[in-house]
């Protein structure tokens, strides 16, 4: 009987630790992808001049500004923009992009596309993100401008960052996906392996399986918040994430 306790005890305690180094391993994951997103918010192309005055009115509005959130140093990926035109009359605005160079002594990448709009229309474009030659594991910064038109400083801006990283000879999807798929692994299986040997339940063994179902959860929705390139919706989940672990573990101990 007592070999048979001892046995569920290794279960639970086994169970509880991958789950425990699934969730680290997630979150630290998901941490890097979204505190890139805060990292840009700094980049605004110092040292060159940047024109940007939030407090002009502007005739077109970005809808859409999507960035790949992983990229091999040898691969090229899409940003993806949507400007529309809320005018009764055709537009002719610029989107100018800055990317930032890993390497202090070089300069910014300036590029600019012109754009015409006609009214109440909505148009889609891309731009081509390409880092041959890339040293690996770091971060690049982008940044959008809308301007009006060639005289008038931009009013609206979007940014994003781009982890560049490369893991053998696996295409950055595949890189994602790995990265995905074994944190839930050993988040599922840490938790299948403790309730399977909870039949004879110690005091709070209940909300530690609780606790698993509900950082689980936050786990998921942190995950598709980055994959869809919510930021923000992924920082806030992931500080109310943290809050809900300190709070579950107060609960257990």
């Amino acid at each position: 009987m007592d070999e048979f306790s001892n046995k569920l005890k290794i279960g639970q305690i086994s169970g509880s630790f991958l789950f425990l180094i699934g969730f680290i391993l997630g979150l630290l994951l998901n941490i890097r992808v979204s505190w890139s997103f805060v990292e840009g918010m700094s980049f605004w192309g110092y040292p060159q001049e940047i024109y940007f005055d939030p407090a002009l009115s502007s005739e077109g509005k970005i809808t859409q500004f999507k960035c790949p959130i992983l990229i091999r140093p040898d691969e090229t990926k899409e940003i993806r923009i949507r400007v529309k035109n809320p005018k009764k009359y055709a537009i002719q605005p610029i989107l100018e992009f800055l990317v930032s160079n890993p390497n202090p002594q070089g300069n910014i990448i300036r590029e600019n596309q012109n754009l015409s709009i006609e009214p109440s229309k909505t148009i889609s474009t891309e731009y081509t993100l390409s880092f041959t030659n890339e040293k690996n594991f770091h971060i690049r910064y982008i940044r959008v401008f809308l301007h009006q038109d060639s005289i008038y400083p931009a009013a609206l801006t979007k940014h994003c960052g781009v982890v560049v990283f490369q893991m053998g000879n696996l295409s950055s999807l595949a890189i994602i996906s790995l990265g995905i798929a074994l944190y839930t692994f050993l988040m599922l299986f840490g938790y299948w392996l403790f309730h399977s040997t909870s039949k004879a339940p110690f005091p709070g063994s209940d909300r530690i399986k609780n606790g698993m179902v509900v950082l689980g959860l936050f786990m998921l929705a942190i995950t598709l918040a980055n994959l869809m390139v919510w930021s923000f919706v992924a920082i806030l989940l992931l500080v109310l994430t943290v809050l809900a672990f300190f709070s579950i573990l107060q609960h257990i101990v």
